[in-house]
């Protein structure tokens, strides 16, 4: 975690790039990272997240904008002199190369040789716990501990910013939740400034002192995992981060009060108000799964509708429950309600999150 009032390290100022004729990969992107801050790029395939990455190493060349380094701009250095370590999604080690030429092999383009070189070779195997291995080739090694060796590569040249390219996404389910937490504890340890490009929300929000969230080649929000989680910006932030992600539903005022897919909705007064306000236009209203529980009776902030099915997912249960056409899963730690029960549905927060079905943006709440 950076210091509180930690300086800007990498500055990203209106960047754009653009391929041909076509739709701009990125629209205009400014973000700032603090030194010593762990920043996830987060957004689906297509987003732009690689591109920005790209860009920030030198592999590609922005067609606007500007950014820096450490004060530095780096529009006009060249990759090989940004002084940037890079782990990429394959992890790229010479599979000809023992594990310490591998890691070496910066430090000789360096011309950093001898006992300088040796000292941080074995500070770097012992950074990523790998000791004991530094003669083995790469095929020797599983999957983990070749994403070790990629990141003790780039680790050794004592770079002034580090970039994660999906470091994670060729690992299998299990590994990849204990080497997240490797590299989480690393970057504790030695406060390197480090920016990962993610698709997975769930690594992002646990990796990352702050997230940029991406879309179409803009990022819609940029703040820490807790922020994004409680207070998502748009629409497309809340389904998309979160596990499970955040369910919309369409919430209109009827002659009987206010509805969603046919059924019935108490909403607060605050939240009745906001919904008001859209003068008959449908709301979308967003909720999160661990913010719903079961009521014994309709009333603020309930909605009624149908049990369909119900799922054990060890020490509590997951209930399936149909609001028209629409479902939404609540946890609960009781038996389920019995397939067809009508169920009263509380929502759990005080302010819970409005959006434009149109526009995705936030409706606030009066």
């Amino acid at each position: 975690m950076p210091e509180p009032r930690a300086p800007d390290h990498l500055v990203i100022q209106k960047v754009m790039k653009k391929y041909g004729s076509g739709e701009p990969a990125l629209k205009s992107v400014s973000l700032n990272v603090r030194k010593g801050e762990f920043l996830a790029l987060l957004g689906p395939s297509g987003c732009g997240k690689t591109t920005l990455l790209k860009i920030i190493a030198g592999l590609e060349k922005a067609t606007q904008g500007q950014m820096a380094l450490a004060g530095e701009g780096l529009d006009a250095i060249p990759t090989y002199r940004r002084d940037i370590g890079i782990v990429f999604q394959s992890y790229a080690l010479f599979p000809h190369m023992t594990v310490d030429a591998n890691i070496r092999f910066g430090l000789d383009m360096r011309g950093i040789k001898g006992d300088e070189a040796d000292r941080r070779v074995a500070e770097a195997l012992d950074l990523v716990k790998l000791d004991g291995l530094s003669a083995r080739m790469p095929n020797a090694l599983s999957g983990g501990q070749q994403q070790r060796v990629a990141l003790a590569r780039a680790l050794v040249i004592r770079p002034k910013l580090l970039l994660l390219d999906e470091p994670l996404s060729n690992l299998d389910a299990v590994l990849r939740k204990s080497v997240r937490v490797d590299i989480r504890e690393l970057h504790e340890r030695i406060g390197l400034t480090t920016v990962m490009v993610t698709h997975d929300q769930e690594e992002a929000m646990s990796m990352a002192d702050r997230v940029a969230v991406m879309a179409n080649g803009y990022v819609l929000q940029h703040d820490t995992p807790e922020v994004i989680y409680e207070h998502p910006a748009s629409a497309f932030v809340a389904t998309f981060v979160g596990n499970p992600p955040a369910i919309l539903l369409p919430v209109e005022k009827t002659a009987r009060g206010y509805g969603i897919g046919g059924t019935a909705f108490a909403p607060s007064r605050s939240l009745a108000a906001a919904i008001d306000r859209q003068n008959g236009k449908p709301v979308l209203l967003g909720l999160r799964s661990d913010r719903l529980s079961f009521a014994d009776e309709s009333g603020p902030l309930t909605i009624t509708g149908e049990v369909h099915s119900s799922e054990y997912i060890g020490g509590s249960w997951l209930v399936h429950v149909a609001l028209g056409e629409h479902r939404i899963a609540v946890p609960t730690r009781a038996r389920p309600p019995a397939f067809g029960k009508a169920a009263h549905i509380r929502i759990d927060e005080a302010e819970p999150l409005l959006f434009d079905p149109v526009t995705g943006a936030k409706v606030a709440l009066p």
